[in-house]
């Protein structure tokens, strides 16, 4: 994809990653991502790279769960995650200039627990 990108004359690239990527890393999720980045930053291309904390819409799918316990569960006990929109993924790079050749771990406003992104009145 990066290197027809770069054939087609594209004027930037914007590459959605993860938090955790790193070359030999023992997670394949993470390694891919890493390795993707390095072979677009060897393109002629400009690009950015956005790393997102945890997305909130992971949270859909437990969705009916909440809807039928009242509650979140995840092996994550009281731990808190800065959840972030992916709309709000999209506004860091896509909608000014001055990114390229950046890399952003992104987070939310606030971190919070399951328990507390599980409650409506969140």
């Amino acid at each position: 994809m990066i290197d027809e990108t770069e054939r087609s004359g594209a004027r930037r690239i914007v590459k959605l990653s993860a938090r955790g990527a790193a070359e030999g890393s023992p997670v394949a999720y993470w390694h891919w991502h890493a390795m993707i980045e390095r072979h677009l930053r060897m393109s002629s291309t400009p690009a950015t790279v956005l790393r997102p904390r945890f997305l909130m819409t992971k949270l859909l799918g437990a969705a009916e769960g909440v809807r039928h316990q009242g509650m979140l569960f995840a092996p994550a006990a009281d731990a808190r995650i800065a959840m972030i929109h992916p709309g709000d993924v999209a506004a860091v790079a896509l909608t000014e200039s001055g990114h390229d050749g950046r890399t952003y771990v992104l987070t939310g406003p606030e971190a919070m627990t399951y328990q507390r992104a599980s409650r409506r009145s969140c």
